[in-house]
């Protein structure tokens, strides 16, 4: 979904990752992973809804360009419902932003900056 999204490619082109950022491939960038997809279950089983709790990071080396790629990505998300693939999307929901600050190693300063967000995601299996 977020490939396939032409404001955000727009801004940080292919540098979309899965789990962790390529740093040579320079900024900005964005990077997401699953971090929990718990099943929904009632006394005869298993549902078939899953919530999936989904990160995604926007990187840039300016505060403000991070700000502006997270703003993307919530305005695009937040609220979404839909079938992008074979799966049926029933909500995506944004829950939280906050900042990421990314330090160098060997140096105390930082000159990445970056904003996560969480998602929670509902949909059928």
């Amino acid at each position: 979904m977020l490939s396939a999204n032409a404001t955000l490619t727009g801004e940080v082109s292919t540098r979309i990752y899965p789990i962790l950022r390529e740093q040579s491939a320079g900024l900005p960038a964005v990077t997401f992973q699953i971090i929990s997809t718990p099943r929904l279950h009632c006394f005869g089983g298993p549902t078939g809804m899953v919530t999936a709790r989904v990160q995604i990071n926007c990187f840039a080396d300016d505060p403000l360009e991070a700000a502006e790629i997270s703003e993307i990505v919530r305005k695009s998300y937040d609220g979404y419902s839909g079938s992008p693939a074979d799966i049926r999307i029933e909500a995506m929901l944004l829950e939280d932003i906050g900042d990421l600050p990314v330090i160098n190693a060997g140096s105390e300063e930082a000159n990445v900056f970056a904003k996560t967000m969480d998602f929670q995601i509902y949909y059928k299996e």
